[in-house]
């Protein structure tokens, strides 16, 4: 099964011809099983080399819970992801593209693509499972989206997730990598520009904040902060912006497209399917 994989921040999207789906990034290393509940979305509960992860919604409930990717995409936990999301797929071989911002794509690339491929046995809440990653790519980002619209003529895509600012240039019928970035500055600065003001009236760290909680006046601020650093780099802007992601609710720039969350892991998936068909 060819598979697209976006991994970000906050969460991680997966597209496959079953559909598409994501859960977030939250995990809970060595805990006890949370009962015999079924292996499902909301119940992950994988052992890898004999070590036992909650994932995503499931790691809420622990204590022992935190954010994987706070600051690097390439940890331990990267390849607990991936075979969390291949272990919700029926398959056994999987053919991946999957995607990292920019920055991280250029530095990390190789290192990801050999870290993550291998044959693995696995248990999913205790039932053994066979999952073989047969092949690799490492895309960046705004890359799949881009794809994922095909746009005619030169066209710029905005990335806008939780911690992460990417955008690509498409120009004739491909992707301009040169005329591509990404700033790990996502909408996660407007939550914490927000907090003094929240926290008056409520006891609230920054990981309770819920985007419509934050005055809009931070997300038009990142707005225009975003607009310096795409005139910085494209410096004339007379083309068609698109934008995509998470973000891409709250800061408005260009116009959305059609699933913006799962754009990326989208358009991968469609790379796959030509590269693998």
């Amino acid at each position: 099964m060819n598979v697209g994989v976006d991994l970000g921040k906050d969460s991680n999207k997966i597209s496959s011809s079953k559909g598409n789906f994501l859960f977030n990034n939250l995990i809970a290393k060595g805990v006890d099983r949370i009962g015999d509940k079924e292996y499902s979305l909301d119940n992950i509960d994988i052992t890898i080399d004999d070590t036992r992860y909650l994932v995503g919604k499931a790691a809420g409930v622990s204590p022992m819970r935190f954010k994987a990717f706070s600051k690097n995409h390439i940890n331990e936990y990267t390849k607990v992801f991936l075979l969390s999301a291949l272990s919700l797929l029926d398959d056994e071989v999987f053919r991946v593209i999957i995607g990292l911002p920019f920055a991280d794509y250029k530095n990390q690339r190789k290192e990801l693509a050999t870290t993550l491929r291998g044959d693995y046995t696995i248990q999913c809440s205790g039932r053994n499972r066979r999952i073989i990653v047969k092949d690799i790519a490492v895309f960046p980002q705004c890359l799949g989206a881009l794809v994922s619209i095909s746009p005619k003529g030169v066209a710029g895509m905005i990335g806008i997730g939780y911690k992460d600012f990417g955008f690509c240039l498409w120009k004739d019928d491909e992707p301009d990598i040169s005329s591509s970035w990404s700033y790990p500055i996502g909408i996660h600065e407007a939550f914490k520009a927000a907090l003094p003001e929240i926290t008056r009236e409520f006891d609230y760290t920054i990981e309770d904040i819920r985007p419509e909680m934050v005055p809009v006046k931070h997300y038009d601020e990142l707005k225009q902060y975003y607009m310096q650093l795409l005139n910085k780099h494209w410096h004339r802007i007379d083309f068609p912006l698109y934008s995509y992601g998470g973000g891409s609710y709250w800061v408005n720039i260009g116009k959305q497209i059609v699933e913006p969350v799962y754009a990326d892991a989208i358009g991968f998936r469609m790379v796959a399917n030509l590269k693998w068909p």
